[in-house]
């Protein structure tokens, strides 16, 4: 799982959004609703938690559901690409050792590698800036100590 500090921003009506670099991602009010550790949580941080499989490529998607990125490694698995991007994100925590060896291709102190499982077409090439759509439906949500908030 991707995991990042973040922000969450309360809007008016019950809804929220939360910090990705200089944008903000809406969360639906029904997470909000359903969720209601998220739904009783002040504005402030924590930390967000995107499984690869929560982006799709989204040419036209709507900016507050997107995210353009530049695609630094990109594994072909057949059925699947594993797409790996620097994200203006801050790093949660490394679960993975192996995530250390990815974080050299990130040259920002305020950036992290993040993964996306996609579709293997249409093709994406390494170097090339594609826009990723976020199912923000399927985000977890953590307190400063590391529990769900659900």
């Amino acid at each position: 799982m991707n995991l990042f500090t973040s922000v969450l921003h309360r809007q008016p009506g019950g809804g929220a959004s939360i910090a990705f670099g200089s944008q903000d991602l809406v969360v639906p009010e029904a997470v909000i609703r359903e969720r209601s550790s998220l739904r009783d949580r002040k504005e402030g941080p924590v930390t967000v938690g995107i499984r690869p499989d929560a982006f799709f490529l989204s040419p036209e998607g709507p900016a507050d559901q997107t995210v353009q990125v530049r695609a630094d490694v990109v594994e072909s698995l057949g059925s699947e690409r594993m797409l790996h991007f620097s994200a203006p994100v801050r790093k949660a925590f490394d679960a993975d050792a192996g995530d250390l060896q990815l974080e050299a291709i990130s040259t920002e102190a305020d950036s992290s590698i993040l993964i996306a499982r996609i579709a293997p077409y249409p093709k994406v090439r390494e170097g090339e800036t594609v826009r990723l759509g976020v199912d923000t439906k399927a985000l977890y949500f953590f307190d400063e100590e590391g529990n769900s908030l659900f």
